[in-house]
């Protein structure tokens, strides 16, 4: 019912396909129906009715092969926009249960269905349900043109449809499960190949790169042999089927002849019959084969998150008084826990996380901005109790400026606003501010290629959450990419900009800046 409900947002679209469908089945029905007519004529020695019924012929397939470029154009126009859909729901779940605090999958997981699922859902679902479509349509207007010839043919035929569309049911449940099986094995594959490329210095480095190698392809031999096993269920229902299909023309081409030799209806229904038939059970057997496929793959959106409404109510705009932490601690699956000191961050002030590694620093900051929620304690922002405000709105309050800068694929315009609207002038400041505009000499509608230093790099991230204009600004380690001299002055702007408050979090503080802090905060 899932799958219908994406077919139903293009209940136009899908209209137009299905009328088509129609022609498109009828001028083959049509062309099958001349040809009992086009031979009735030449054992009468009728010429001009064999030219007329030849011509229609002609006519028939022109139609025919036009309807079917239209048909076959529009089917993938719906299969893409359709899955469009789905990806669009599965992209709102990521965002509506991240803003919630309920999402609990990867981003690798998401990856690999909005790719590999996708392509699964296109082919095997909604491909097979318009193949469906076609073969009903089909399979109904064949057995009307066969009653036109006698009432016996289209018993015969119906008795003969219903074994052929029953045969493949046997495959349903192992299609089922091989359709699983490679969506299992794909999100497997993808998950390690994305994990051991992005560390493959690693084992450069380490002289393992066989170990990389064969780890990477092992996985790639079990979707291999998912993907073998999915086809070999595939070919042995559509097999099943054919030879079941084959049966019953037999059968009821001999039923034709019967009727032949009884003078019931003449020698050109032969012709006729023999096409009838052909896509009759060939369709029927289709028919068979697409709800099978379609029905196992629409499985696979059950395991896809739903988003889910969140209790947090209060959506704040802006930070006007102070953060209090009392009593935070967080407890991690492992056992440890991470306890942290009671502290209070006023608007405008400049504070420094200071400590060693495994201190919680870069936690508390994930508490802060709302990535991590399951803490135990107390904190409250402007006297709202953080378990209270939305996780969306958060985001509106905090800028965070990571250590390891991520630039995406896109052109540097992009990467600094995101798609934000900025003031030309505040946009120029800003680039100044972080000494961006020293480096970008291709200008900012270059698409990034990798081609940037990590010093560079770093500097967009800071410009980044700049243009922002958020009233806080966490820097977690945040200019220990940059050579000193821009470090020290990039560090020292923020620090003496009235208004707005910083978290930094520091390994080192230099001391040209140091009496610049408010607090300094030892974790």
């Amino acid at each position: 019912m899932v799958m219908l409900s994406y077919l139903w947002k293009l209940k136009k679209e899908n209209l137009i396909l299905l009328i088509v469908i129609v022609f498109w089945v009828a001028t083959n029905v049509m062309s099958s129906l001349s040809l009992t007519w086009m031979l009735d004529a030449l054992i009468k020695s009728n010429w001009n009715q064999f030219i007329f019924w030849s011509c229609i012929d002609v006519l028939c397939w022109a139609g025919y092969s036009l309807l079917q470029i239209w048909k076959d154009s529009l089917k993938e126009k719906l299969c893409q926009k359709e899955v469009n859909f789905i990806r669009d729901d599965l992209l709102n779940s990521l965002i509506v249960n991240t803003y919630s605090g309920n999402n609990h999958h990867t981003k690798s997981e998401y990856n690999s269905w909005l790719i590999n699922d996708m392509n699964l859902l296109k082919d095997n679902g909604f491909k097979q349900f318009y193949d469906a479509i076609e073969s009903i349509v089909t399979v109904a207007l064949n057995a009307f043109a066969i009653i036109y010839f006698h009432w016996l043919l289209l018993i015969v035929s119906i008795i003969m449809t219903i074994f052929v569309y029953f045969i493949p049911k046997v495959f349903e449940g192992k299609i089922a499960l091989r359709t699983e099986e490679v969506s299992n094995t794909s999100n497997q594959a993808l998950n390690r190949t994305s994990d051991y490329l992005e560390g493959f210095e690693i084992f450069y480095h380490n002289n393992q790169t066989d170990f990389f190698k064969n780890r990477i392809l092992t996985d790639f031999s079990k979707l291999i042999k998912s993907k073998v096993m999915l086809t070999r269920e595939s070919s042995s229902a559509n097999s099943l089927s054919m030879m079941s299909s084959i049966i019953a023309q037999v059968i009821i081409f001999i039923a034709t002849g019967y009727l032949v030799i009884k003078g019931e209806i003449t020698t050109g229904v032969i012709f006729s019959i023999a096409n009838l038939t052909s896509c009759l059970f060939n369709y029927t057997r289709g028919a068979a084969y697409n709800i099978v496929t379609y029905k196992a793959t629409t499985k696979l959106i059950d395991k896809y998150p739903k988003p889910i409404s969140t209790k947090r109510t209060i959506s704040l705009t802006d930070f006007n008084q102070n953060i209090t932490c009392h009593r935070l601690s967080l407890r991690f699956d492992n056992g440890k826990q991470i306890t942290y000191p009671d502290f209070t961050i006023s608007k405008g002030e400049k504070v420094a996380l200071i400590g060693n590694s495994g201190a919680g620093k870069s936690t508390l900051i994930r508490i802060l901005t709302g990535e991590l929620t399951d803490y135990d304690g107390d904190i409250y922002l402007d006297s709202h109790n953080y378990q209270e405000i939305s996780l969306e709105s958060l985001q509106n309050i905090f800028a965070l400026i990571p250590q390891k800068a991520h630039l995406f694929k896109d052109t540097l315009r992009t990467n600094l606003t995101l798609g934000r609207s900025v003031d030309k002038d505040v946009f120029k400041e800003v680039l100044t501010f972080a000494h961006v505009d020293k480096f970008i000499d291709k200008g900012l509608d270059t698409t990034f290629q990798d081609d940037l230093s990590g010093d560079q790099a770093a500097r967009i991230a800071i410009a980044r959450e700049l243009l922002g204009n958020k009233p806080i600004v966490i820097m977690d380690e945040a200019v220990s990419n940059l050579d000193k001299a821009t470090a020290i002055d990039i560090e020292r702007k923020l620090l003496q900009k009235n208004g707005l408050t910083v978290i930094m979090i520091t390994h080192h503080l230099y001391d040209e800046n140091k009496a610049l802090f408010n607090q300094i905060i030892n974790l």
